[in-house]
């Protein structure tokens, strides 16, 4: 499945926002002490047309700057929402890390930019699969407050249900 997800990343299929979820959770390591990971999400989710595979490792690949970035506090905090929104379905991860500065945030969708001594491929490469799937990506962030990333799908249309 991942390597067929891959090699056509324009095939989708519709998607239930809770396997979705499980399918990131699954992959996601959660066994440091230091790490507090809140998830919740509505009942009632819309379901979503994108290419699971690399709509999750997208999203992965958020959490996972999440997770490394640097904070103050005792324990880093991370809050994953998922809720159904009048635009469709909204996924919203949040940290308190220390933020982004903003003359970091003005290239932070440069590829090969990286503050962390990474490739600078992450933030560009979840932009373009989330667009790629019809989706926005959002990154507000305040210093020493933390940072808040937000993704957006349309909800799939009644008629699209029923026919996949």
């Amino acid at each position: 499945e991942m390597v067929s997800s891959f090699l056509f990343g324009s095939s989708r299929q519709l998607v239930n926002p809770a396997e979705l979820v499980n399918y990131i959770r699954a992959q996601i390591p959660m066994e440091d002490d230091k790490l507090k990971v809140e998830l919740a999400f509505d009942r009632h989710l819309p379901n979503i047309i994108v290419n699971k595979v690399r709509v999750a490792r997208a999203i992965i690949n958020l959490l996972e700057n999440a997770i490394v970035a640097p904070y103050r506090h005792a324990y880093k905090h991370i809050v994953i929402e998922v809720k159904a929104v009048a635009e469709g379905l909204r996924i919203t991860i949040s940290d308190n890390g220390i933020g982004i500065t903003a003359s970091d945030m003005s290239r932070i969708w440069e590829i090969g930019y990286s503050t962390g001594h990474t490739t600078g491929l992450g933030l560009p490469f979840a932009k373009q699969i989330i667009e790629e799937n019809d989706g926005t990506l959002q990154i507000d962030s305040v210093q020493n407050k933390g940072t808040v990333v937000t993704v957006l799908f349309p909800a799939v249309k009644e008629e699209q249900n029923e026919t996949n």
